[in-house]
C-alpha cells in the first residue's frame, strides 16, 4: 500500500516533518474498539510512504499531520481504502522519439523505461491489457 498526500495549502512556516498515522484492519473483524493506530515520522521532503506486507482483504486508513518549528498543523481527513479493490497509481505511458517513459501523475516524475533502436510506436487498445509494438 502506498500512501500519498499533498503539502498543506497553508503552512505556518517551513515544514520540518510529517507525522503519519495508519491502521490496517481485517474486513471481517472491524470494530471501532479494535482500531490500533501506528505512527511514522516522515521527513519534510517526502509526501508518500510505502507499507509492505498488507494482506488482501484489509481496510487501510491513514491521516497526516504537518509540523513546522512552531508545532503541529491540522490533521488531514482520514483516507480509507480496501485492499481487495485495485486502485493503481495514476500513470501514463508515453512514447516519444525513440524513448518510452512512464509518467506518474501524482509526483509528476517521468521514468524512462526503454530506448528503441528505430522508429516505433506503442499502441494499447485499452481493452485487452496488452501493448503492441509497431515498427516501420
Amino acid at each position: 500500500v502506498e500512501f500519498r498526500w499533498d503539502t498543506p495549502e497553508k503552512s505556518n512556516g517551513v515544514i520540518v516533518k510529517y507525522l503519519m498515522y495508519y491502521s490496517v484492519l481485517n474486513i471481517t473483524h472491524i470494530s471501532s474498539s479494535s482500531i490500533i493506530w501506528e505512527k511514522k515520522n516522515i521527513s519534510a521532503s517526502e509526501t508518500s510512504y510505502k507499507l509492505s506486507d498488507v494482506q488482501r482483504g484489509s481496510v487501510v486508513q491513514f491521516q497526516v499531520q504537518a509540523f513546522t518549528s512552531l508545532g503541529p498543523g491540522k490533521m488531514s481527513n482520514i483516507s480509507l481504502t480496501n485492499t481487495s479493490i485495485l486502485t493503481p497509481v495514476p500513470r501514463i505511458l508515453i512514447s516519444a522519439d525513440r524513448n518510452i517513459s512512464l509518467l506518474d501523475l501524482d509526483t509528476r516524475q517521468a521514468v524512462q523505461l526503454v530506448t528503441l533502436g528505430g522508429n516505433a510506436a506503442l499502441i494499447s487498445s485499452g481493452v485487452d491489457g496488452f501493448l503492441y509494438d509497431i515498427h516501420d
